[in-house]
Order: structure tokens, then sequence, then C-alpha cells
């Protein structure tokens, strides 16, 4: 009888070899991981945690909940390594039950009988096969650090990209302030010394933040918010009354002194500019990602709406040496709001780490409003500096607003590294482009006098553009 039960056993076990060499040589599904069975394609997933060795202390040891809770729908059914048939197998059947060690056959195997130890064999095999396969397909936690396939796995590279929660650091840089428009030259049609291609607007610091909801099997709605980002930049000269201006083209057709070039921003001591600019975004998308049969390839599209703010401010101030000044101040708001389409596309290349790409852009409608307050002060003084005369001209204040059409671009090189089955460290570089927006220095209105309303036209100019691009670094979260 106990050598029936022997050759028993050992045919049992030889069936699981063959079983599992075929299961190791069959070509996988497009989803799958350690210890699940095959899945529709592209469902959210989290991380997970395979057993692959019970240790000698009875497959029972190891069934404990998958890290994270497992799938993320409730509507598929799931079951995690060590929940075979091994029933209470322990040190008794060769002490290796492994994942799924069916053949274990319970407690009366013997103690060192051949059936326990072939079965302990087999079931180990299969453990080791399934263990392989769980480092590919989504099994955080069954390499450590060292081996092929990187650090201590990851979320495994057929597990589709996700997060609950992502938040990061974003720094963005704008060269330059729009077109160039020169101001100041150092005599008349001198040098020009001063104009707004010296605002150096440098770097401005804010951050990201994106909330994901799963709506149904690999389709998510993302709200994203990015900005606070604010860029506050000034420029000036000094000279000794030798500063001319670009309302008077540079002192080539010096008006009349009651016109108020010469006492206001010709001659002067001074000329400055200053320049505000301020950015917010906020978006709604819903997002449906997909993963390549091989598992190395992710991807995502998206579709969604998308707004835009972007307020800003210009000042140009003038200063002659007799106390004559000017004061021109010019503000822009920007309100983009349209629908937007996208995508992202990964490489797995190990189970913690994934490089890849985004780019979204769509077509926006731009409600622009503009607004201009220029104040002027004329001194007149007799040839002993005496105040003769002081005259405040009539403040000029106009207003426009304009809707029209504009153009948004975002792209970005991005990589992953999960540090746990919930914390995924991301970083990468964003790029930004806006097209079709009102700038504040492009309105600064300097074909005609500021020193009177007979004439000007009140007109906003959207047809600027913007390019933002910079470094953000940040975390993922899953619950």
């Amino acid at each position: 009888m106990k050598t029936h039960c022997n050759w028993t056993l050992a045919l049992a076990t030889s069936f699981l070899l063959a079983a599992a060499q075929a299961m190791a040589q069959a070509p996988m599904p497009m989803m799958a991981n350690a210890g699940y069975g095959p899945m529709p394609p592209a469902v959210q997933q989290v991380g997970y945690h395979g057993c692959t060795s019970c240790s000698g202390a009875g497959c029972n040891a190891c069934m404990g909940a998958p890290i994270a809770g497992g799938f993320r729908l409730t509507n598929i059914g799931h079951r995690h390594g060590g929940q075979g048939a091994c029933g209470g197998c322990g040190t008794n059947c060769g002490g290796a039950c492994g994942v799924g060690g069916g053949a274990c056959g319970g407690q009366a195997c013997g103690v060192g009988g051949l059936g326990g130890a072939l079965g302990g064999l087999g079931a180990g095999l299969f453990g080791a096969i399934q263990a392989k396969q769980s480092s590919r397909y989504g099994g955080f936690g069954t390499q450590m650090h060292g081996q092929q396939n990187g650090p201590f796995g990851g979320g495994g590279c057929c597990t589709p990209i996700w997060h609950d929660f992502h938040v990061e650091a974003m720094h963005l840089r704008r060269d330059d302030a729009g077109d160039s428009t020169a101001l100041t030259s150092r005599g008349v049609s001198g040098d020009v010394v001063l104009s707004t291609d010296d605002l150096d607007l440098g770097d401005a610091y804010g951050f990201r933040a994106t909330y994901a909801y799963l709506i149904k099997p690999s389709t998510n709605l993302e709200l994203t918010y990015f900005g606070s980002q604010n860029w506050d930049e000034a420029a000036s000269v000094t000279g000794a009354s030798d500063l001319f201006s670009v309302f008077s083209n540079f002192g080539t057709f010096p008006p009349p002194p009651q016109q108020g070039f010469q006492q206001t921003v010709d001659a002067a001591v001074f000329h400055g500019i200053e320049y505000e600019s301020e950015l917010h975004n906020v978006e709604l998308n819903c997002r449906r990602r997909w993963v390549s049969g091989n598992c190395l390839l992710h991807g995502s599209t998206l579709f969604g709406v998308r707004h835009i703010s972007l307020d800003e401010e210009f000042s140009h101030d003038t200063l002659v040496a007799d106390g004559g000044f000017l004061n021109y101040d010019v503000e822009t708001e920007n309100q983009l709001t349209g629908v937007q389409i996208g995508g992202d596309m990964f490489v797995c290349v190990s189970p913690r780490f994934k490089f890849g790409a985004e780019i979204e852009a769509g077509i926006y409608g731009n409600s622009s409003d503009y607004g201009a307050n220029v104040n002027t002060r004329e001194i007149t003084t007799d040839v002993n500096g005496n105040v003769l005369s002081t005259t405040d001209a009539n403040p000029i204040n106009e207003s426009d607003d304009k809707t029209d059409v504009a153009f948004v671009a975002e792209a970005g090189l991005i990589g992953l590294y999960k540090i746990t089955p919930r914390l995924t460290l991301r970083g990468g570089y964003t790029a930004l482009f806006i097209d079709g927006v009102a700038l504040a220095p492009e309105n600064l209105n300097v074909q005609e006098s500021p020193f009177s309303t007979v004439g000007r036209t009140v007109d906003v100019d959207n047809n600027g553009e913007v390019f933002y691009h910079g470094a953000n670094l940040g975390i993922t979260w899953m619950w």
C-alpha cells in the first residue's frame, strides 16, 4: 500500500511538472499577474504580493491579503499566491509547499518518504516557475535587490500605470516677454539702452497635483491643477539727462513743450520697466489606459477640458531732472477654455522603472481684457531751477476686451520609479506653448502720444505667444 501511494504520488508529480512546464512555455495573456487568472485587457490594477515559499510553515501561512487590495475593480475576481490546493501540508511533505503546491497530499504522505520528497519537489518547482512569472506580471516583492529584473520587483511590467493622487514641485522657465520693443536710447537716436529684451523672466516655481478616479476598467477621470508660478522682473537705466524715449521717436521730433515730451520722457535721468506675469491651469480629462501584449509598452489616450488663466502687468516709468515723470501701466487678463486630446507612451525598462513621454493639445476660446492707465506730471522751471508751474495731465484710462481663438500644446518626458507598491517617484521635463494671448508688454501703445486721448486707438492685441519649459519632481500615491 505504501509503495502504491508512492507511485501514485510520483505520477501526480510528473503530471504537475509537465503542466508547469507547459504553462511556462505558453504565451502569456495580454494582462496577467502572479496567482491571477486571465483578465480583460488593460484593467486597472495596483500592487500585488505573491507568496512563493511557505518556508516550511505550511501553505496556510501565505494566505495574507494582496497589498493595496489587489485589483481595483470588484467585478473582477482574483486570488493570490499561496491559496492553491496545498491543504495543511508542512515539513512532513518536504517543506517546499510553494505557490499552488497541490501535490502535497497532506500530512499523511509520510516523513521523508518518496511521495513526500517528490511532492515537495514538484510543488517547489512549480512555485519557482510561478515566482519567475510573477516578477514580470506584477508580483511586487518577488524579486530581491540585484536580481535580473531590478531591485525588489515593482508593480510588474504587465501592471497598468496607476495612481490615486499625484503631487510634484514644478519649475517653469520663461525666456522672453514677447515681441522685442525698444524703449530708450542714450542720446538722440543713439544706442538703445532699454528694451523689453532686458527683462530676464527666468525661473518660477509652483506645483502640480492630480486626483484620479476609476470609472470603469482601464478608464479613469483625472482632475489636475498646476500653476502658482509668478514671474516678476524689472530693468532700468540712468543717465545725465541724456535718455530719450520711444514716444518721441528717440528725440528726433521734439514737440512743443506743452505736449509734454521734453518735460516727462526726454532728456531724462531715469527710465525703467517692470513686468509681472502669473499662470494657473485646471483640467479634467478622461484617460483610457492600455498595455501591449508583451507588456513592454504602456500607453493611454485622453480627452478632456482645460482652463488656463494668464494675468499680466507691465509698467514703464520715466523721470526728468526737474521732477517731471510719466507712469504708464498696462494690465491684461487671458481666460482660455477649450477641449484637448492627447496621450502618453511608456517603456517598461524593469518592473520598477518606466520611462516615456506625454503630449496633449487643444483649440481654445480666449477672452482677453486690456486696461491701461497713464499718469504724467510736467514741471516747468526757470534757468535757476525755480519751479514756475506744475501740471498734472488728465490721466488716460482705457480698456478693451476681445474673444478670439487660441492654441495650447503641452509635452513632457516622464520617468516613474516604484519605491513601494503604493508609492512611486515621478520626475521629468515639461514644455508648454500658448498662442493667441494678450501679453502686457505688447499692449504698451508706443505709436501714439501718451499725453492726450485725441486720436488714440484702443484695441487689445491678443496675438502674443509664450513658451514655458522646466523640470518637475514629485510622487504618486495609491490607496
